[in-house]
């Protein structure tokens, strides 16, 4: 199960829509959450939203762009090539402290915001009133303009958890040139001992489209976001 941004006009549009499947006899469900928000603008400049603070922060700490990924942790995934061939949006530095600035902003972004509250939707599925399932999830990566949620589906039975949820998780807002593939096998949902609750660990590869110099560049970086619901 993967939930792909879509792109449409500046004004958000909040929406929720019920999707129900079946998978090892358990059944599964993706609830639409706000969907992105992209203007028509095909690049935007780092300055547009990472924090001028970060600009002086990492002037002149590093000599490379193969140096400032490394040491970031963003991996290159396509040549100049590949950038030429994919038309889209894009990030827009002029300089290595830009290009650090940004991905060190995102870095931060991520380790952040494990205090956001958790939300809980519950869908019907069947007449039963003791038989639903319950949607977990909670926003991190929040920059203001895009951020992103991991959501735990748990199929609910008398008040408790039945089975082994789900997990899903989104890149929303306003982001040109990111984008966001959650990793299902290698995230999970686990049931505590009150069959309430649990704990989620979330995986999935933020991919970032820059121009640096005139020059394109892709880098990803797998990221994990542990909570609990």
């Amino acid at each position: 199960m993967k939930r792909f941004a879509m792109d449409f006009s500046t004004k958000m549009l909040l929406s929720g829509a019920l999707i129900v499947g079946s998978l090892s006899g358990t059944a599964v469900f993706a609830a639409e959450k706000t969907e992105s928000v992209v203007s028509n603008q095909t690049v935007v400049s780092v300055h547009d939203f990472v924090p001028e603070s970060y600009f002086a922060t990492y002037s002149g700490k590093f000599n490379s762009v193969e140096e400032l990924k490394k040491a970031a942790g963003y991996n290159a995934t396509a040549s100049k090539s590949t950038y030429d061939q994919t038309p889209g949006k894009s990030i827009k530095v002029d300089s290595i402290d830009e290009y650090a600035a940004l991905l060190f902003y995102y870095n931060d972004l991520a380790a952040s915001n494990a205090n956001n509250p958790v939300e809980v939707k519950t869908y019907k599925v069947s007449a039963a009133a003791n038989d639903y399932y319950r949607e977990y999830s909670q926003k991190w990566n929040d920059n203001g303009l895009s951020w992103m949620y991991s959501y735990v589906v748990a199929h609910i039975v008398n008040d408790k958890i039945e089975g082994t949820p789900t997990t899903d998780s989104a890149l929303l807002g306003f982001h040109p040139g990111n984008s966001w593939e959650h990793k299902q096998g290698l995230s999970y949902a686990t049931v505590d001992s009150s069959k309430t609750g649990g704990y989620a660990h979330i995986v999935g590869n933020l991919t970032l489209s820059i121009i640096w110099e005139g020059v394109g560049d892709i880098v990803t970086k797998q990221l994990t976001h542990d909570w609990s619901y």
